[in-house]
């Protein structure tokens, strides 16, 4: 997989760049990330690391919705942790429902997601 990048311009004057690529491991690219700016010098970041056959899309989906469900709550900006603990609940439910856990047997590696 070609790495996955993005770089720009921030309001904040300076220019930035973000960048995951793949290990060694003949799987898809398992991290990703975000970067949304506001006015001012505020602005979220993400880094998701996904694990297991499946890592990638627990990855990509967590990088696509958090972002915009952290904006839309209605707590966000002005309590950010309530609206930041609110959204991981929204998130890791719906990402559950969308996913799932697709076990075969017990013996078979689970996937998922982690943001940090």
């Amino acid at each position: 997989d070609p790495p996955k990048l993005f770089w720009g311009r921030s309001r904040m004057g300076k220019g930035f760049a973000a960048a995951c690529r793949c290990g060694a491991q003949s799987v898809p690219n398992q991290d990703s990330f975000f970067f949304v700016e506001f006015a001012g010098r505020d602005f979220v970041m993400g880094v998701m690391d996904g694990y297991g056959p499946d890592g990638h899309k627990y990855s990509d989906l967590l990088s696509w919705h958090l972002p915009l469900q952290l904006i839309g709550n209605e707590q966000f900006p002005h309590n950010v942790p309530e609206a930041l603990a609110a959204t991981v609940a929204t998130v890791a439910s719906s990402v559950r429902s969308q996913l799932g856990v697709k076990r075969r047997d017990k013996d078979q590696t689970p996937s998922g997601g982690a943001c940090a």
